[in-house]
């Protein structure tokens, strides 16, 4: 099954991005905190959508991409980042070979980002 984790704190994005999801046939789990995020990655997404700007606890997003790509559970799970800031996604996507996404997005990008993603697991 291709269920997707969004974690995202902002309610509009969180809606937008359940409904452009499920438009293309996919599973979306929504996490607003980090108690949330935490008990959702347990259940092994196939993708998770991170917002970096999400400021659930102390360290935020850039926190959680750190513990999904070092915790052995997940490391194989694939990590879309979004953020609004362009000078950090540049860095996670030369220092760490992440795939981003400007935020805002439009929906053919975004969606073509998840399943080049989904596609690349298949294989």
């Amino acid at each position: 099954m291709n269920r997707i984790l969004v974690i995202e704190d902002v309610p509009e994005l969180q809606n937008l991005l359940s409904l452009i999801l499920k438009s293309q046939n996919l599973t979306v789990d929504v996490a607003s905190s980090k108690q949330q995020a935490d008990t959702l990655l347990q259940q092994l997404p196939r993708l998770v959508i991170l917002d970096l700007d999400f400021e659930f606890f102390n360290g935020g997003g850039t926190k959680m991409y750190t513990e999904i790509r070092t915790d052995a559970r997940y490391q194989h799970i694939p990590v879309l980042i979004l953020s609004t800031d362009t000078k950090v996604l540049a860095m996670y996507k030369n220092l760490y070979k992440a795939v981003t996404l400007d935020k805002p997005f439009d929906l053919t990008t975004i969606t073509g980002k998840v399943r080049s993603l989904l596609n690349k697991m298949a294989v």
